[in-house]
């Protein structure tokens, strides 16, 4: 190997050996992400967990009930906190956009007069544009649930939320697992992969509909962007209230327990300590101290395949179940 080549690879070696910016600023993103995690809700049921095909109903109501963590998160990568900000900065792309085309409604903060109030963009108040969105809020009293949609839309006869999801490798992973298989294994291409995407994952079209049954909004675009790309898709959806059925039967059994200070029965599907849902639980060890002897309401979950159809149905007259000020 001649002496240019010889260097030419100590550079290289050298390049991946080191992180300096990464590594300098990893520390300021893991206290910006606990901060936010501080300021998080924990007091009631929030339809992104809710939605997911491994929800354990039994975490939840360890965290409502303020239960120590017996096995407390660790902390995040730089991957991960760098995947996180990067969605952040899809769903703030996309807002602004709608922003800018004055279709775009949801809860809004005057930065000059501080007034908060849900509608268009212009402060009620001292008709200031200096503001900032807060999305839709959403809160279902009856069922404890707390949490936010991406966007409400109003443009002439039409209205509908939306909800922007960026998607990855990690998402087909997650959410289709037989679909990303077939990549893994080189039957098909990435791009052949996204072009096999013709409908919602199951946990969206569970969250939507949380969404729209607590909103009143029965119509929801949800709006795909493949980070590989930035391909963009779009699947309009109307209320299908017969796929959140088993989480809101789950929830009035939970808040039974919670006001009777019991505990949850784990989901069946979980056989032991060491499932998958298990592994990263932040009360796994509280939760596996003793057998589980406890008394409850709450339904087993009921298990769905990876992905599931479903064609738009129901009305979108109904009345809506939050006052928005």
């Amino acid at each position: 190997m001649t002496e240019d080549a010889w260097k030419i690879e100590a550079m290289k070696a050298k390049i991946k050996s080191k992180s300096t910016v990464s590594s300098m600023l990893h520390k300021l993103m893991l206290d910006e992400y606990k901060d936010k995690s501080a300021l998080r809700d924990t007091k009631h049921f929030h339809p992104s967990e809710l939605c997911k095909r491994d929800w354990c109903v039994r975490q939840s109501v360890y965290k409502i009930m303020g239960m120590e963590e017996s096995n407390p998160e660790r902390p995040k990568a730089f991957t991960t906190l760098n995947v996180f900000e990067e969605g952040n900065l899809i769903h703030r792309k996309w807002q602004n956009w709608l922003n800018k085309a004055g279709v775009l409604r949801g809860q809004w903060f005057c930065l000059e007069c501080e007034h908060q109030w849900y509608g268009e963009n212009s402060c009620p108040e001292c008709k200031s544009l200096q503001v900032s969105y807060r999305e839709v809020p959403i809160y279902d009293d009856e069922h404890h649930i707390l949490g936010h949609s991406d966007g409400h839309v109003v443009s002439g006869d039409e209205e509908f939320l939306i909800e922007i999801k960026s998607l990855g490798m990690g998402t087909f992973r997650y959410e289709n697992f037989p679909l990303f298989n077939k990549y893994a294994k080189k039957e098909i291409t990435a791009d052949q992969m996204w072009n096999e995407l013709t409908r919602p994952f199951l946990s969206h079209l569970r969250q939507g509909n949380l969404y729209m049954h607590c909103t009143g909004i029965h119509r929801m675009i949800f709006i795909y962007e493949w980070k590989a790309s930035q391909a963009v898709k779009e699947f309009n959806v109307v209320y299908q209230p017969e796929v959140i059925t088993d989480i809101l039967y789950q929830l009035r059994g939970a808040i039974y327990d919670l006001e009777a200070n019991m505990i949850p029965k784990r989901p069946e599907w979980i056989d032991s300590k060491d499932h998958q849902a298990c592994k990263y639980c932040t009360y796994k060890k509280i939760c596996w101290s003793s057998d589980d002897e406890s008394t409850s309401k709450v339904q087993s979950e009921i298990r769905y395949p990876e992905e599931t159809g479903g064609s738009d149905a129901g009305s979108a007259g109904a009345d809506r179940r939050i006052i928005r000020r």
